[in-house]
């Protein structure tokens, strides 16, 4: 990193974390040295404006915080914020329109803008910081991929309001693309069905 190596430092970073989530150490010193190598790694990525692997390293990092744990205990307050975090970081709070169902954690500066984005934010027009935050978001051909496991992972734990909140960053990223129109039909049926269990279980608690 003192070298300005980046790449090379991310990479040794992202091994150096693989191996610490595959050794003989205690599962609590496990699941902090991978999630803190992954974010190092995407500090690494981060200064060479590589968001897309920033994004990646970041879903890594929260994922590395649930290594051993009993499904019961999967995600705890820490994990849970890391990963709506990792949603984030791929696409920024103000171009996701189910931001509102996220439960953890705070947003950016400025409607989940970032960084200088966020900072320098406060006095642009919505439209100007929607704008801002578009060059803040990743814009890898796989991102959408990245958030979809995050969903998953959701889903799978019963965490349908996240669920909800990262499949909005997932349909928020395709139509950016432009392009991914039968992956943006599936992220629209996706979204309309997480709607529908959260307001079931809404009416069901209310």
């Amino acid at each position: 990193m003192r070298q300005d190596s980046y790449a090379v430092a991310a990479a040794e970073y992202t091994r150096a974390a693989e191996l610490s989530a595959v050794s003989d150490e205690s599962t609590l010193r496990k699941q902090k040295e991978v999630y803190q190598l992954y974010k190092n790694a995407a500090d690494a990525w981060a200064a060479m404006g590589e968001s897309g692997k920033v994004a990646e390293c970041y879903t890594k990092a929260a994922f590395g915080l649930a290594i051993d744990k009993p499904d019961a205990d999967l995600f705890d307050k820490k994990t849970h914020e890391a990963l709506e975090e990792a949603v984030e970081i791929h696409i920024p709070d103000i171009l996701n329109r189910q931001a509102c169902h996220r439960m953890t954690g705070k947003k950016g500066d400025v409607d989940g803008m970032r960084g200088s984005a966020g900072r320098n934010a406060a006095a642009l027009s919505s439209q100007e910081q929607k704008e801002r935050a578009k060059e803040e978001m990743s814009k890898s051909a796989y991102s959408h991929e990245t958030v979809q496991q995050i969903m998953a992972a959701f889903c799978q734990t019963g965490e349908y309001q996240s669920a909800l909140y990262a499949a909005g960053a997932i349909t928020a990223i395709l139509e950016e693309s432009g392009f991914s129109t039968i992956s943006l039909s599936r992220a629209y049926v996706t979204e309309t069905i997480l709607q529908l269990v959260c307001t079931y279980f809404q009416e069901q608690y209310s």
